[in-house]
């Protein structure tokens, strides 16, 4: 079937999106008069998140100047000449180190608006921190609410629309998959992310091509910090294998006041981990079972459970349901930590 190339399919880079999105509202300058449709949606657009962090601002949008990489800011904008509006671009990459904050010093205006746009997908513990910084958080989903009222027919506005809508929807689909694309496992997590309090999903790199992982429960023992996590493989979505046949459920733990160097490290992290699976799998009672192989590390697994005692296939996942079937194990994690900490 012929499918017309999409230029974003190409241009697939967080610099990429800086030149589209630089492009999208410099079509609210008063100037831009041979596409209707792309102005009023540049327009609406700015007015929509220029409201939420200055109510005050009810000019009509005329001038609008448009800077790349100014401070290092990926796109700031200065509007009628005395409102800047800063724009951080992401697309898998997320906010690092003091970046927000510098960039909203290196803007002295005090009339300024901080938007963080994330085309990508962000966990609700990262957004949080971002908004913390005073940054109004724009995702995939907010961004194409705002692109598919467009009417306007602009080939570089439908292409963008396109792939993202593409991804959104991948995203959503992983209840229809037996075999999941990364997106698919994002989603998964994404849902459950709102089922289960205080919990995160993040991507881990390591030798084995790295993973997305999600965990919660986190508890401090007297020696450590004990937590589950749902893990997956990376290297299962190219090689286009079912996500279920390898998703585990996890108990893990990671030292406290570990010694600076890595003879006794080594040494503390492999009594610990051979200390707490044997203690917990006693305690677990039969719902969880040893790993084959126990590694030591900074994160280490002491017992595990198959995601086959959670769903038999891709369309009997239910969130609500795994959050219930969850229960016992955040009941035995709680009920160790207490048990440990009364010794």
């Amino acid at each position: 079937m012929y499918m017309r190339p999409n230029l974003f399919d190409y241009a697939t880079s967080e610099l990429s999106q800086d030149a589209f999105l630089a492009w999208f509202c410099r079509w609210a300058d008063e100037s831009m008069t041979d596409d209707k449709e792309l102005k009023a949606s540049a327009r609406a657009f700015l007015k929509k998140y220029i409201a939420i962090q200055q109510p005050d601002f009810e000019d009509e949008i005329r001038k609008v100047e448009v800077k790349r990489q100014f401070e290092h800011i990926d796109v700031l904008l200065t509007i009628n000449n005395n409102l800047s509006v800063i724009i951080e671009d992401k697309v898998l990459t997320s906010a690092h180190g003091n970046q927000l904050s510098r960039y909203s010093n290196a803007i002295k205006e005090d009339r300024k608006v901080k938007l963080y746009i994330k085309t990508g997908d962000e966990s609700q513990s990262q957004k949080m921190r971002i908004e913390s910084e005073g940054y109004v958080v724009i995702t995939r989903a907010d961004l194409l609410q705002s692109l598919e009222n467009c009417k306007s027919k602009n080939e570089i506005l439908r292409s963008f629309v396109e792939r993202l809508r593409r991804w959104e929807d991948a995203t959503l689909s992983y209840r229809q998959s037996d075999v999941w694309s990364t997106a698919q496992l994002i989603g998964f997590y994404k849902d459950m992310e709102r089922v289960l309090p205080g919990s995160q999903w993040t991507y881990v790199s390591n030798p084995n091509k790295g993973n997305h992982v999600f965990n919660w429960m986190w508890v401090e023992l007297p020696d450590c910090k004990m937590y589950l996590e749902f893990s997956f493989p990376q290297w299962c979505a190219a090689k286009q294998e079912p996500y279920l046949v390898h998703f585990k459920l996890l108990v893990k733990i990671t030292a406290l006041n570990e010694p600076r160097y890595d003879g006794p490290q080594k040494v503390l992290r492999r009594e610990l981990l051979h200390k707490h699976s044997r203690a917990f799998i006693a305690h677990a009672n039969g719902l969880v079972y040893r790993p084959h192989v126990l590694r030591p590390g900074r994160y280490m697994t002491i017992a595990e459970v198959g995601f086959e005692h959670f769903a038999q296939d891709s369309a009997s996942i239910d969130v609500m349901k795994i959050a219930e079937l969850l229960h016992s194990y955040e009941k035995a994690v709680k009920m160790y930590a207490e048990s440990e900490n009364k010794c």
